[in-house]
């Protein structure tokens, strides 16, 4: 009698056994699924979408570190980059993390100004396969900080195994342009073009360092000659640069009387047809129109447009 009570017991506790690791396995299976169908919204295009339904599905099973690594990655693909960021920060092991998930990790760190962060995931990156692009952004990452002795031994690597890849001649102009070494930034920026045509962050980072020297003429020539790469903005972004330098140098160039007046009536008529063609909405064209108006002896006209903005509720800069 005892040893069939043993044997009832035995039995009883391996069919529990049995009953859980089933269960397990559905719930395994069925949160698989679910992640699956979030991320197959993902290959549809529908990012936004895949985001919420795994925003759900991590607050259904914090736990799953399948469902957070997809989570990083599809809050920053969503422009969440704070979320990205945020759940990054519960990922228990970083050595363990996926590739793809530290990849976005140092990207948004670094969009967000996290770039300690940002170098930290690169270089964890580049312990595991010697890339290029890990190289690069770790020079963007220290770059960006001004921790200049950090980002030159990144370049230093990148220009003795790399030194013809495009990922060189971004970082090489990137750090000049960030130390202020814009002569060295132009020709790094040239050298790169000559190898890599029309490459759009070489042409956007040559478009920056013209726009710094106030060389608004050279930024609108690369911007008119590649549409592609620049939207419409950026054209109207380099003539509001290049009519605020009309008023700047009016004050270090001497003319006779007739061309000054000329010269004062054509920046002001550029001016209001820039208003006018906005609509009234380009408030940059209204605030460099201000200080026309003021330099060139028009006062009643400044004063004028000056109470207008303040009448709409608009925050003046202070050099109008």
């Amino acid at each position: 009698m005892f040893e069939r009570l043993i044997k009832f017991r035995t039995n009883c506790l391996r069919l529990i056994l049995i009953c859980c690791v089933a269960f397990n396995v559905c719930w395994a299976e069925t949160v698989n699924q679910l992640r699956e169908q979030a991320i197959q919204l993902a290959r549809q295009g529908k990012i936004q979408q895949s985001y919420e339904e795994l925003v759900l599905l991590h607050g259904r099973y914090p736990n799953d570190l399948p469902i957070l690594y997809d989570l990083v990655e599809l809050a920053a693909r969503a422009g969440e980059l704070q979320q990205s960021f945020a759940y990054s920060q519960s990922i228990p092991n970083l050595l363990e993390a996926p590739t793809y998930v530290l990849q976005h990790m140092g990207k948004v760190a670094r969009n967000i100004g996290e770039y300690a962060l940002s170098y930290r995931y690169y270089q964890i990156l580049y312990s595991r396969e010697a890339k290029a692009d890990y190289l690069l952004g770790s020079v963007l990452a220290t770059g960006l900080s001004q921790q200049f002795k950090l980002a030159k031994r990144s370049l230093s690597v990148l220009e003795k195994n790399y030194p013809t890849s495009i990922e060189y001649f971004i970082a090489n102009s990137f750090l000049a342009t960030q130390k202020k070494a814009y002569s060295k930034a132009i020709y790094t920026y040239t050298k790169g073009l000559e190898k890599y045509p029309g490459h759009p962050e070489l042409l956007r980072g040559l478009v920056t360092v013209y726009r710094q020297l106030n060389a608004a003429s050279l930024a609108k020539k690369i911007i008119e000659e590649n549409p592609k790469v620049f939207h419409k903005n950026s054209e109207n972004d380099i003539v509001g640069d290049a009519l605020a330098n009309r008023i700047r140098f009016s004050e270090v160039t001497k003319f006779n009387i007739i061309d000054e007046s000329n010269y004062r009536l054509k920046t002001i008529s550029l001016l209001e047809q820039r208003v006018a063609d906005s609509g009234g909405s380009d408030l940059r064209a209204k605030f460099d129109l201000i200080v026309a108006y003021a330099k060139f002896n028009k006062a009643a006209q400044a004063i004028e447009l000056y109470e207008s903005l303040l009448a709409d509720k608009v925050s003046v800069p202070t050099y109008v």
